[in-house]
């Protein structure tokens, strides 16, 4: 030893201690610790130098030791690596270290962990860095670190009684093939390894390290610092540690390992733990119990395992001597893999682990873990084959025999086999299955069947598998007989096993033996057994192997031995062996009658399939068919039998069923002697007649039950002719043998039937019992016929001839209607036809057969017309139900009509030139046509036409009714020669309504509303008609005779005019009532077209008479004017001319200043009032027109005409404004100056010479002032044909503007509001205007804005008009828009102003629209209307350039506003929107812009009020637009909106009720003229849908009324105060409603969806556009945007 002077047995006891004791090892290994070598620095140099020296020499001998024992070893080829290629040759197995490493955990003390309670353990933790070891033992002595500092040197097995596993002093130092350096800290100790292998000692030589507390439970841990790139390697190497490593250990009993995962490498990462109990073992076991569980944690889950064994323990003491042992003793552990419950084998299939105390290595052929004292392998990891080991071997095979010897006797009696291993070892191991085998065979360890006793494997035999059923042998083995193997082997597939231990198979004679036993057994098992057991069939199955035996010597002897054998049961109860002539008892299924003297096997035995195989095998044959029919008709013919019933109805039975199935063709003289039993069990031959019996009321024995039993007939004599039931049961039905069934045998044989024939047959009568049925039931008898007919008296009747048919066509038989008729004379109720009766009404008054019910639904009656029954409906048929229609008094007027339509329909399918004289005749007699509109006005052909009008009542119309049918119009035009309608019953029809006042009568109008539909419609139809020359004459001349309809009145053609636009004429104006019809009207009858040459003439005819009608001549010019507009002037010539008469007629009404009127020339002195404000204010003082301000608008083209523009009074009054005090308004002087630039613009815009290069102009309105003035006054000068004037103060004062010609401008603008809103509108414009030297009036429009929007809008109205930006002025910045924040959602209309959109021009013109703020708001109520279109102004339109404080009209906020207010100005706008759609114009022809009031009026209101007001208005303007169209039934029920209440301000309104349905906005009914058509034509800024045009229907003279559809439009209305453009709503309904309604076509549709768009509401005149169908306009006309449908007008 190295270090011989230390003291073994001492032990440290302080960390201090323990330190000097590592230092000094390392010294005499020749390595100097530093406090050595500080020690050393105190010695003399020589000394020093001597203490180094030796040192020196000490290393080198240790150095020259390792080389030699590498040498000793022969593992080193390079001795200075020695040590390392001695610990990887003798490790190569890698991972073997982890097991050295367990060795020594094993063999560690653990007396602390026992004293404290702990299990001992191991602790594998692997992190990025080092592996950590860690157990709980007692921790290292002295002599464990001496061993780790030495070679080839161990502490363990100091004597021959230590119970260490460990053998080599070098095992710790394997870990050094994967560590750099390794740390051990254990009690005191404190040290470490480096692995340098430039240094061969530095892995024995110690180094201190710093002592530091262990972690609780942990009393020695040695950290192994691994070389880079092992982390995955180490991880690995610890995942294949088995589960099965603790098993044999003698002390740790828990093993955990720790792999930390956090490496880049795809490391295994988680924790395992295993763990030893040792457990008790159920008592049926003589070994302990040990449990090994493990646990796996990885990062995806938690995975717990645990295995059982059984460990069976033997020791052995008569080994042969190894010197590599110390004594001959060896202890053999075997154990075996259980399942939980401990009596089932738990096999991996992978084999199990041999062990030397750790693993060796796996045999998959042995299925138990092995365990002894094995000489190894220098790695551990295979036994060497020593004498040793093979005599182990075979000790392991006498304990594998020990331990089945108390598996057979408790626990694993059968499944000890499982563990038998297999022989296929082609390694050192394969000897021991061969001692277990050769063992075992002479062991009593195999149970029998039926016996539990065990036997050794030569005395018991293997079953064949037919000797056995259900799990048992077919015959009990004996005491005598070979023992049975248990079947408890053969079922868990053991077999294979078994044969091993030459176990064989019980052979064919012997089991044979056993049958011959048990038949000669009084308790023979074959004999008493039934054949319906299970048993039987596996007997069957023995028998069937028997004769499957290949071998022919073998396959004879057992054929002998079975045909000896009494095998076969017979149906007398004897037994038969196969020698004997045996029968099957049936043939083809058919049994064989027991009394015909054959042997037949008992019909029992053959019931399975299996047993008739094994009869087939055992010869027993079918009998020969005509041996067994010879028998029957033997005993049918010559056995005697009268008086024998009992007991043989059913041999008499199974004999005739041999016969049928037999197909043997009996003589009829035979088959009538056959034998029978009756009903009333008596014998009877087959001669006598039969019926089968029968429940069926239409067969004999019901019959005879229901009738013959009733009459005075013998009960018995009738009654027994029924067949007994057993001779026919329901089980019989099936057979069918030679082409006919049972049932047809007994038919066609034996004469046997189920109801009587037809004929009797001793005459040529009807069958007695049939005539009785007839008598008594008809119903019932017809029943009978129906039923029998097709298959046998059809048959019977066409045998017995003619004469039967009659007979039975001459019996009388009940029908429906109450009589008896005869077949000839009557209907048969087929479906068909009682349908058309029952469809008529006339169904019990037809002659129809009486059936019952389930007798009426069956179609199956082709013989009744062989009798005379009538089956379809014919001429008569259809003429007599014409006369009971007729005559019906039960049928209402309605279903009179339609039984009469289909009558004609049915007479006119059947008419032909034969028959047309007797339906004249029949049509003549009744009168047969009846009139479509009065069910009980009957009349004849001529009194009736086919092709008329519906208006039409003196004749009879019969195409409106029955135009659908081409055989009623063939009956009525081509049978009876019905007449069409002419022109002249149209003419004599309109004189027959005149005359009778017919159009005053509402029940005459038909489906005509008013009589000016009905009267619109006839004109049309007599328009249609009157084509030639001719009838154009006859009706001009007819017209003649006042037919021309007008306000309820009759006029004549010169008595009434066209059309005129002034609704003040006198003379009948029928444009607007026919306005489809002008061609007709104007052409053909010759009324008048008011054009301008004939409103000339009419003028001039006024005006010349001697007592002018002023009201006429005044309504006659206002249309002239009208017409001028429309530039309507007819004929130019003639036109011209009449002008020229008329500019010198005296024609003018003037009203003088006196109050007169009369009528003056144009060449006359007079003003023209065109402003209402100056003509009230001069009216005292000169000639004035006597037409008002919108008479005059009206006349304006006419005064044109006539040079009369100069008359206007607004051109011969100038006015002048004064201030007589003002004051200076800087803030709108500073805000106009703002202002100038844009100015500038507006006069560059519109070509002003004052800004051409030139900026004077510009900087006088730079130093413009603004004053204001409370007494503004305005004088107006007007100046008379006689050259005086006259003055006038006006109401509203004027602005006035200073220094228009030049010097300094200055603006005078009245204080008051209201002047100064009116001002801003209509005369500053103007001026500025004047001062801007621009020429055209279109200015003022631009003029308008720039003054009147905020500062920061007005550059941008500028670029909206597309005005020039003059740089070469100085552009004037303007204040940024402020920011606003709206509490809804807002879309403010941009400042761009449609510059096309306004006036033309002159001081009174306004603009158009004003600028709109449109807000969308949703609205929730319970109808359709969800989304309502709201505007608002804005309060820009009001602010102009005036200061916050300004008296300037402003918007008011509705907490200004009273209640009185908000109403009148509400009702204002409701007047305004009235006034618009009807056509008038303003009554202020100063202010044409409301906004101001309207705004007021919205505003004042709640918000829901605030949104359903501005609906309510633009309903109301379309409602109005339509009732000028005079619809026909037009009024409040078409306006079925719950909105329309609000409207009821105005006085028209009042009365209107709320209403409270379906909210639909507007509904119309179209008529049938074209106003409404036209009027959306008008409106529709698209083309109007072509399907929904009537002119498309027009071809024919009926064709255009012929389309009784009429349309209904659905009107739904969007209002705006703003543009067409701002964005509208639809609602989810709405917008479904659209969808469903898209496509409309004339004549399939009814309902048409429109959107209205009302807008502009908020100016003088609103406005209005129509979208048809507008789903076809999407994309196009209209652009649908969002879930809630936001729609914009983008046309």
């Amino acid at each position: 030893m190295l270090e011989s002077d230390i003291d073994v047995n001492r032990e440290p006891t302080s960390p201090e201690e323990a330190t000097s004791i590592i230092e000094r090892i390392a010294a005499h290994l020749g390595d100097l610790p530093p406090t050595i070598k500080t020690q050393f620095a105190g010695l003399p140099s020589e000394g020093r130098d001597y203490a180094y020296w030796l040192a020196d020499e000490k290393r080198k001998a240790n150095e020259k030791l390792i080389k030699l024992y590498g040498h000793l070893q022969r593992t080193a080829i390079v001795l200075t690596d020695s040590i390392y290629r001695t610990v990887n040759s003798i490790y190569a197995g890698g991972w073997r270290y982890l097991y050295e490493l367990i060795q020594n955990a094993d063999d560690a003390s653990y007396s602390k962990a026992a004293q404290s309670g702990e299990s001992s353990s191991l602790t594998f933790a692997l992190s990025s860095e080092c592996l950590v070891i860690s157990t709980n033992e007692d921790g290292f002595t002295t002599a464990n670190v001496r061993a780790l500092c030495a070679i080839s040197e161990s502490s363990k097995k100091l004597s021959a009684g230590d119970e260490s596993i460990g053998e080599k002093g070098i095992g710790f130092k394997s870990v050094f093939s994967v560590a750099r350096e390794v740390s051990i800290q254990s009690g005191h100790w404190s040290f470490c390894f480096t692995n340098d292998k430039k240094d061969p000692l530095s892995i024995i030589i110690p180094r201190p390290v710093r002592h530091t507390p262990l972690q609780p439970g942990v009393r020695t841990c040695i950290r192994l610092r691994y070389f880079d790139g092992l982390h995955q390697q180490l991880a690995e190497d610890l995942q294949a540690l088995s589960h099965n490593t603790l098993m044999f250990l003698k002390k740790l009993s828990k093993l955990q390992i720790i792999v930390d995962g956090t490496q880049k490498q795809k490391s295994p990462s988680g924790t395992r733990q295993f763990i030893r109990q040792h457990t008790t073992v159920p008592e049926s076991l003589h070994a302990r119990n040990v449990t090994l569980q493990v646990s796996i944690n990885d990062s995806e889950a938690t995975v717990e395992e645990r295995k059982w064994y059984y460990v069976h323990s033997c020791g052995y003491s008569d080994l042969p001597r190894d010197e590599r042992r110390h004594s001959t003793h060896a202890e053999v552990q075997l154990a075996f893999p259980v399942s939980a419950d401990g009596f089932t084998p738990s096999l991996s299939g992978r084999g199990e682990e041999m062990f030397a105390f750790l693993p060796m290595l796996l045999v998959r052929q042995i299925p138990f873990a092995v365990h002894s004292d094995f000489i190894t392998t220098s790695s551990r990891e295979n036994a060497v084959g020593t004498s040793w080991n093979l005599a182990l071997f075979e000790r392991v095979a006498r304990a594998f025999v020990d331990a089945v010897r108390s598996f057979v006797t408790r626990g694993l009696k059968f499944a000890w086999l499982d563990y038998l291993p297999d022989t296929d070892i082609e390694t050192l191991w394969s000897a021991l299955p061969r001692h277990i085998l050769t063992l075992l065979r002479s062991e009593k360890m195999l149970e029998r069947w039926m016996h539990p006793t065990l036997v050794t494997p030569d005395r018991v035999y293997l079953l064949q598998d037919c000797f056995i059923h259900d799990s048992k042998p077919l015959f009990h083995d004996s005491i005598r007989s070979p023992a049975f193997l248990s079947p408890t082997y053969t079922e868990n597939c053991y077999t294979e096993k078994l044969s091993r231990l030459d176990v064989r198979e019980l052979l064919w004679s012997e089991m044979l033996d056993e049958v011959e036993r048990d038949v000669s057994s009084p308790n023979s098992k074959l004999k008493s057994t039934k054949y319906d057991d299970e048993w039987y069939i596996g007997f069957a199955h023995f028998i069937e192997c028997a004769y499957d035996v290949t071998d022919p010597e073998e396959a004879s002897s057992i054929d002998k031995r079975i045909s000896q054998i009494q095998l076969i049961p017979l149906s007398n109860g004897d037994w038969a062996t196969p020698s004997d002539r045996v029968y099957y008892p049936f043939v083809d299924g058919q049994e064989i009658p027991k009394n015909l003297g054959l042997r037949l096997v008992d019909s029992k035995a053959v019931r399975s399939g299996d047993l008739r195989r094994m009869y087939d095998l055992l010869r027993v044959t079918d009998c020969d068919p005509e041996v067994i029919v010879s028998s029957i008709m033997n005993f049918q013919t010559v056995t005697p039998w009268k008086g024998r019933t009992y007991g043989m109805t059913r041999d008499l039975k199974l004999q005739l069923k041999f016969l049928h199935y037999s197909g043997k063709v009996i003589e009829n003289n035979d088959s009538q002697e056959l034998i029978f039993v009756t009903s009333a069990n008596v014998l009877t031959r087959a001669r006598k007649g039969l019926y089968f019996p029968s429940q069926d009321k239409f067969d004999t024995q019901s019959l005879l039950k229901a009738v013959l039993l009733s009459t005075a007939s013998s009960p018995g004599s009738n009654s027994d002719v029924i067949l007994q039931g057993t001779f026919c049961n329901r089980s019989d039905a099936r057979d069918f043998f030679h082409g006919r069934t049972w049932e047809q045998w007994l038919s066609q044989v034996c004469n046997v039937r189920y109801f009587p024939p037809l004929k009797d047959p001793d005459n040529l009568q009807l069958h007695p019992i049939l005539e009785q049925v007839r008598k008594v039931d008809s119903v019932l008898f017809l029943a009978i016929l129906q039923k029998h007919w097709a298959a046998a008296y059809s048959t019977d009747a066409r045998l017995a001839g003619n004469q039967l048919l009659r007979d039975l066509s001459a019996k009388h038989i009940l029908c429906s209607n109450g009589e008896e008729c005869t077949f000839n004379a009557s209907y048969f109720p087929s479906q068909n036809l009682s349908a058309v009766a029952t469809d008529l009404g006339i169904r019990q008054m037809m002659p129809f057969l009486e059936l019952s019910e389930e007798s009426a639904i069956v179609e199956d009656w082709e013989f009744l017309p062989k009798l005379g029954v009538r089956f379809d409906p014919d001429l008569n048929f259809w003429l007599h139900a014409l006369a009971s229609v007729k005559q019906s008094s039960a049928l209402s007027p309605d279903e009179k009509q339609r039984s009469v339509a289909i009558v004609y329909e049915n007479i006119g399918k059947i008419a032909n030139a034969d028959n047309a004289a007797v339906i004249k005749d029949k049509f003549q007699q009744l009168p047969g046509i009846c009139n479509p509109r009065n069910s009980s006005d009957w009349r004849s052909a001529e009194a009736c036409v086919w092709e008329g009008h519906e208006f039409m009542s003196s004749l009879i119309l019969l195409q409106e009714r029955y135009r659908g049918s081409e055989y009623i119009a063939s009956l009525f035009q081509n049978t009876l020669k019905v007449r069409n309608a002419h022109l002249d019953d149209i003419l004599n029809e309109l004189e027959y309504i005149r005359d009778n006042e017919l159009w005053k009568r509402p029940q005459q109008l038909g489906k005509w509303n008013t009589a000016i539909d009905l009267m619109r419609y006839i004109y049309g139809t007599i328009a249609k008609s009157a084509r030639s020359d001719k009838a154009k004459a006859k009706v001009k001349a007819k017209f003649e005779q006042k037919l021309i309809f007008v306000a309820s009145s009759w006029f004549r053609p010169v008595d009434c005019v066209w059309d005129l636009a002034w609704a003040n004429m006198e003379t009948p104006m029928i444009r607007d009532i026919y306005s489809s019809l002008q061609s007709f009207f104007v052409d053909v009858v010759g009324v008048s077209v008011a054009d301008a040459s004939w409103l000339l003439e009419q003028i001039l005819a006024c005006a010349a008479s001697t007592t002018p009608n002023l009201a006429k001549l005044k309504s006659l010019t206002i249309e002239l004017g009208i017409k001028f507009v429309t530039n309507d002037t007819g004929d130019a010539a003639e036109f011209e001319s009449l002008l020229g008469q008329l500019k010198t007629a005296r024609f003018m009404p003037v009203k003088k200043s006196d109050g007169g009127v009369s009528l003056c020339s144009i060449h006359d002195s007079f003003i023209i009032g065109d402003r209402p404000s100056y003509a009230t204010k001069f009216a005292a003082h000169a000639d004035m027109l006597d037409f008002d301000d919108e008479e005059v608008r009206k006349l304006h083209c006419l005064f044109l005409k006539l040079n009369l523009q100069n008359a206007y009074i607004s051109t011969k009054v100038t006015t002048t404004s004064r201030p007589v005090s003002s004051e200076l308004d800087e803030e709108r002087t500073d805000d106009f100056r703002k202002r100038s630039y844009a100015l500038a613009c507006c006069a560059a815009k519109y070509k002003s010479n004052l800004f051409i290069g030139d900026t004077t102009t510009y900087e006088r309105l730079l130093m413009t002032t603004v004053h204001t003035s409370d007494d503004l006054r305005t004088e107006l000068r007007l100046r008379l044909a006689n050259g005086k004037s006259v003055t006038a103060t006006a109401e509203q004062s004027a602005p006035t503007i200073q220094g228009t010609r030049g010097g300094d401008i200055i603006i005078y603008l009245p204080n008051d509001p209201k002047d100064l809103d009116h001002q801003y509108s209509i005369s500053l414009p103007g001026l500025l205007r004047e001062l801007l030297g621009i020429g055209d009036q279109a200015a003022d429009i631009l003029l308008y804005h720039l003054i009147r929007r905020n500062l920061h809008e007005i550059y941008g109205i500028l670029e909206s008009f597309e005005a020039p930006f003059l740089r070469w002025l100085d552009r004037i910045e303007l204040p940024e828009p402020p920011q606003t924040t709206l509490e809804t959602q807002s879309a403010t209309s941009s400042a761009s102003i449609d510059s096309s959109d306004g006036f033309q021009g002159g001081q009174n013109a306004t603009p158009s629209t004003a600028n709109i703020s449109s807000t969308s708001v949703h609205i929730s109520s319970e109808n359709t209307r969800e989304y309502v279109q709201v505007t608002e102004v804005d309060a820009r339109v009001s602010a102009g350039f005036a200061r916050s404080t300004s008296t300037l009209p402003v918007r008011p906020q509705p907490a200004q506003l009273t209640s009185e207010s908000i109403e009148a100005a509400y009702l204002r706008l409701l007047q305004n929107v009235l006034r618009a759609a009807r056509g008038e114009a303003p009554s202020d022809s100063g202010s044409g812009l409301f906004i101001q009031d309207f705004q007021t009026a919205l505003q004042g209101f709640d918000e829901p009020a605030y949104r359903s007001k501005l609906g309510a208005a633009g309903e109301l303007f379309v409602y109005e637009s339509l009732r000028r169209l005079n619809l026909p039934g037009f009024g409040f029920e078409n306006w079925p909106s719950k909105i329309r209440h609000y409207v009821t301000v105005l006085d028209e309104y009042k009365n209107m009720p709320s209403f409270t349905g379906n909210d639909m906005d507007i509904m119309v009914q179209e008529s049938n003229t074209d106003v409404l058509e036209q009027w959306l034509r008008r409106h529709s800024p698209d083309e109007f849908p072509s399907s929904l045009s009537r002119s498309n229907y027009r071809d024919s003279i009926f064709g255009y009324h012929a389309q009784s559809n009429k349309l209904r439009y659905e009107l739904e209305i969007k209002s705006t105060g703003g543009a067409c453009s701002n964005v509208l709503f639809m609602s989810h309904n709405q917008y479904n409603r659209m969808q469903t309604l898209k496509n409309p076509r004339l004549g399939f549709s009814q309902d048409v969806f429109v959107l209205v768009r009302v807008y502009d509401l908020f100016t003088w005149q609103p406005r209005l556009k129509v979208f048809v169908d507008p789903v076809r306009l999407k994309d196009r006309s209209l652009k649908f945007e969002g879930a809630a449908w936001q729609v914009r007008v983008t046309v």
